[in-house]
């Protein structure tokens, strides 16, 4: 990446500058783990090498015997997809809260578990907003907020945010691609329930859905929750005839036991502060694709 320095400055600074929102922690790995050069000649990666007004910095990552973190493992439960000063964008494990449920008030939540670790990579005190959540039983990215204020205006602007699945079914749907509406209340048992008209407490669902190819015994589709809540992906599938590969809530086989296969993939959004888009993918590993019969999946990562 190459920068204009714009005054006098150390390269801690600079780099600050450079990557916009990042914390001085973070600035210090970026300088550490890249070549530095000052208007083509190589320097010192040291945070305070002085840099003058005009001077072009480039900074060019190296590898040190690293490999970056892409899925979250027990070693490494956090795999952080973007992050600056205003957002977080973490890849959620399947097996864990997104956030607090007053129903189960002893559990940790993936919310507070990436707070705390960031604030302990940073050496900061801070908090994190929620956003969105996602099923436990479901892993994906969630977006986090730094701010309330931040989280407000993403809030507002949440229709314009881009969400899509890739959900694992135990049937080809027919057709292969279309949309499902509906109004959607919840039971006693936190289990959603479909009408055709609008209902009081009910809320508007509306998903669309594409066949992508077969995946052994099962089929991929794309899914995109149009409006409502991602929850409702699980139920209308189902209502396809559909039922999402151990997803036994809605329906599916009781072959795979535990993870169900919906991920949150991909995520597309306008930056609240910068205005800039952001345009994030994640590749779920074989393992989802290709779930165990018989015995339960050993899963859960935290």
């Amino acid at each position: 990446m190459k920068f204009v320095v714009k005054k006098p400055d150390a390269l801690l600074d600079v780099v600050l500058e450079m990557y916009h929102g990042v914390s001085r922690q973070k600035a210090k790995q970026i300088i550490a783990n890249s070549l530095v050069t000052k208007n083509g000649q190589p320097v010192a990666n040291h945070v305070k090498m002085l840099f003058e007004l005009g001077d072009v910095i480039e900074l060019t990552s190296v590898n040190k015997g690293e490999k970056k973190i892409k899925i979250p493992k027990r070693a490494h439960p956090f795999a952080i997809y973007y992050e600056d000063a205003h957002l977080i964008v973490a890849l959620k494990p399947a097996g864990i809260l997104s956030t607090g449920d007053y129903n189960h008030p002893t559990e940790k939540s993936y919310h507070k578990e990436l707070e705390f670790f960031v604030n302990q990579r940073d050496q900061e005190k801070g908090r994190l907003w929620v956003v969105h959540r996602l099923d436990r039983e479901m892993e994906g990215l969630m977006l986090f907020a730094r701010t309330e204020k931040v989280q407000q205006q993403i809030i507002k602007q949440w229709q314009q945010v881009k969400i899509r699945m890739l959900a694992l079914v135990e049937n080809m749907p027919q057709p292969a691609s279309g949309i499902i509406e509906n109004w959607l209340t919840e039971d006693g048992g936190r289990l959603l329930q479909p009408h055709q008209n609008e209902v009081p407490n009910a809320h508007f669902a509306k998903t669309s859905y594409k066949y992508l190819r077969p995946e052994g015994k099962h089929f991929l589709l794309e899914v995109i929750v149009e409006a409502g809540r991602n929850k409702q992906v699980r139920l209308h599938l189902a209502g396809l005839g559909c039922p999402i590969a151990g997803d036994r809530k809605y329906g599916a086989d009781g072959s795979v036991k535990r993870q169900i296969r919906l991920t949150a993939n991909s995520m597309e959004f306008s930056h609240p502060v910068t205005g800039q888009l952001v345009q994030l993918t994640y590749q779920p590993p074989k393992s989802f694709y290709h779930p165990s019969d018989g015995a339960p999946e050993k899963y859960k990562i935290m």
